[in-house]
């Protein structure tokens, strides 16, 4: 702007100046001091109380008059740092109520008391609130309340008298705290259980339940103790009121608590704990029916076991004397008895059964090794009889015809009660024979009077007159003394029995007009061996076969004959017949056969046998089929060796033995499991809350015993 007067452009300032005075003078006017609070009475409150009065005392400080508008404004509780809802109401210097806030005037200098009361005062513990002059703070006003407090603060649970509460290990549980007061209560609490305390802090609202969580010590549980159920244990929980920042002694309570511990989530737990109970009563069923039933089994295996290795060692004493067939029935009836005996599984309900059986089986295989010893003991007697001489050949013969009709019968594995009276009735007599050994026989004195007496009408005055005969009698006169009445009955009753057969056989040789040199050395010869020969070579004559011929056959090459075998199919431990036989069949009726002695090696276990035909078994092979090769050497009577220009040999394939009922065991094992199985569950349905009322140790020592003494289970091994 230009102003081109001089007196005008100093005009111009000057107002300003003046204006700017006038305005700094208004406002030194208006700006004045606030009143001033010299002290106020403590606003302590009692718990119970919702309501406080305090007097402030006032002082205008100014040098001139003072309007004022008191206020208290922004009350707030420490405990929650929230808004308290305080009513306040102000009396005037007049005494009178003025509401809320209170305005009026103050001369200079003046001190003046003002009354404020405060209702609603709820909350515990200190609050604040800010007195404000023209709105203008000017102080801060504090109200405490703490002491009386009616600190009406439970745990929540059931019952509430002394609350349950589950604590599982490593996982924090919330519970909440119930306040019954119309006040924040800012608390700490300690959960005390086992001598060990876990705590923490927590602010409760009014009239209502407040969460808080708690982690519970590891050092409360015990997987022990709380195996089978929670471990219930008492404990407490101290819970006081604990402002932030105060020391000293407030309200607090102790609340009795059942702490029930578990070591494990409780439906983890109580599966496992099913599954244990069931184990342990299990264990006391498997325990009861060892002792009472597989120990037993197993007593009884072992002393038929041992029945049977003493039968064994006696079969094995017996001797070859004995046919190979029987020998071989003896020992595979001893063999299967063991096979057939359990041994893994005895509490089974066959198992009873099989024992029985084997038990059973023993007894009837020592009935014949028994009769199979005394069989033997007779021919040994035999044996001696004939090596002593004097003995009458046909006694001989009856004895061995008797032993043999025994050792037939015997062979059989089960005996019927009429066949073990045949075997005991023919080994009866053949003893009663060689008991009587040097002593007549009336029997036999009656056969050699009519044998006598068909022999002196072969033997008429033309009959002796023949050429061979007369050549035979030259050779062997002894016989012919028979002929004569009066030496006849002076010879003993075993010499006539003799020269009777040698008579009998010198009658067939005169009739076929021989005069074999091998049959008349026999002939001139007085023992029991040679009059067997001689009758024997008389047998081939008859049969137009001589050893020779079967020589010539055996030394073919290749040598023309042949096995037969009485199955197709061999398995372990199962009899088999085995036969050498000749090409030409009637070689193989001829008695010149009788002359060679075939001696069989099974070619496993060094194991003969001697005759043209033999019973063999053939043990359990680790792979199959198992072949076996069987070779057979041949002797003549004195032992002088028959050659074949190539090994007799013949090859038996052993096959894989059947099944043996694994199958129908298993079945008997899971029938026994079923009904063992329910029979534990219903045990435990009808004892579980005794049981689980016990602590663990006493728990396990009574399920065990509980197990134990199962009648069901028992009952289920006892085959019906």
């Amino acid at each position: 702007m230009h102003l081109p007067r001089p007196r005008l452009r100093r005009a111009v300032p000057l107002c300003l100046a003046a204006c700017a005075l006038l305005t700094g003078m208004a406002s030194a006017g208006d700006a004045q001091e606030t009143l001033q609070l010299v002290l106020y009475t403590p606003l302590n409150v009692d718990g119970a109380a919702t309501t406080a009065s305090t007097t402030l005392q006032l002082h205008n400080a100014n040098a001139a008059a003072l309007k004022y508008t008191l206020a208290i404004v922004n009350a707030q509780a420490r405990n929650t740092n929230q808004a308290a809802d305080w009513v306040v109401a102000f009396y005037g210097l007049d005494n009178k109520p003025a509401g809320p806030m209170l305005e009026g005037s103050a001369a200079a200098g003046q001190s003046f008391p003002i009354r404020v009361d405060l209702s609603h005062v709820v909350e515990a513990g200190e609050s604040t609130a800010e007195l404000q002059c023209n709105n203008v703070k000017i102080a801060d006003l504090s109200l405490v309340k703490e002491q009386g407090l009616p600190f009406k603060v439970s745990l929540e649970g059931n019952p509430p008298e002394k609350p349950e509460i589950e604590f599982v290990k490593g996982s924090p549980l919330d519970l909440r705290w119930k306040n019954d007061d119309a006040m924040h209560y800012p608390i700490s609490w300690e959960f005390f259980v086992k001598g060990k305390a876990v705590g923490g802090a927590t602010i409760v609202g009014p009239n209502g339940s407040t969460k808080f969580t708690v982690t519970p010590r590891d050092g409360w549980f015990s997987l022990y103790q709380s195996f089978f159920k929670s471990e219930a244990v008492d404990g407490t929980v101290t819970v006081g009121y604990k402002p932030a920042g105060a020391v000293g002694a407030y309200p607090s309570k102790t609340i009795p608590i059942k702490a029930r511990l578990s070591y494990y989530d409780p439906g983890v737990r109580d599966e496992v704990a099913m599954i244990a109970i069931l184990v342990i009563l299990a264990a006391g069923g498997i325990v009861s029916a060892y002792v009472n039933v597989d120990l037993v089994n197993r007593i009884k295996a072992i002393s038929i076991s041992k029945r049977v290795g003493q039968l064994a060692r006696v079969i094995g004493e017996i001797g070859p004397q004995l046919n190979s067939q029987m020998r071989v029935s003896l020992l595979l009836e001893r063999g299967r008895i063991t096979e057939t005996l359990p041994r893994r599984v005895l509490f089974t309900p066959e198992t009873g059964a099989a024992l029985a059986q084997s038990d059973a089986d023993a007894d009837a295989l020592k009935v014949r090794v028994d009769l199979a010893a005394q069989i033997s003991d007779a021919i040994l007697r035999e044996d001696h009889a004939l090596n002593a001489g004097g003995v009458a050949p046909s006694l001989m013969d009856q004895v061995a015809k008797d032993l043999s009709a025994a050792q037939d019968l015997l062979k059989k594995s089960v005996l019927s009660p009429g066949e073990l009276q045949k075997i005991q009735l023919a080994l009866g007599g053949a003893t009663n024979i060689l008991d009587r050994i040097g002593q007549p026989d009336d029997d036999l004195e009656k056969a050699l009077a009519a044998r006598l007496q068909d022999l002196k009408a072969r033997f008429t005055p033309a009959f002796l007159a023949d050429a061979t005969c007369i050549k035979i009698k030259a050779h062997a006169p002894i016989p012919f003394t028979l002929l004569d009445p009066g030496v006849s009955q002076a010879a003993s009753q075993g010499e006539r029995d003799a020269n009777t057969r040698r008579l009998a056989v010198i009658a067939d040789l005169v009739q076929m007009q021989s005069a074999d040199a091998r049959i008349l050395e026999c002939l001139s010869r007085q023992d029991f061996v040679s009059l067997q020969l001689a009758e024997l070579l008389l047998m081939e004559l008859k049969d137009g076969v001589s050893l020779n011929d079967l020589r010539a056959e055996i030394a073919a090459n290749p040598p023309r004959v042949y096995f037969i075998t009485d199955r197709d199919t061999v398995r372990p431990n199962t009899p088999i017949l085995l036969k050498l036989m000749f090409n030409k069949w009637r070689y193989n009726r001829a008695a010149a056969r009788r002359r060679i002695e075939c001696t069989w090696d099974f070619g496993h276990n060094s194991l003969t046998e001697k005759g043209w035909e033999v019973y063999h078994y053939f043990p359990r092979a680790a792979t199959y089929p198992a072949p076996y090769s069987i070779t057979v050497t041949l002797t003549d009577i004195d032992h002088m060796a028959i050659a074949a220009p190539i090994p007799i040999v013949h090859t038996v394939k052993v096959s894989k033995p059947r099944g043996e009922g694994h199958a129908h065991r298993a079945v008997e094992v899971e029938r026994w499991a079923v009904g063992f199985f329910v029979a534990l569950v219903g045990l435990f349905a009808g004892a579980k809350d005794k049981i689980l009322s016990l602590d663990t140790a006493g728990a396990v020592f009574a399920l065990f015993l509980l197990g134990f003494g199962i009648d069901m289970a028992k009952n289920l091994l006892v085959s019906k």
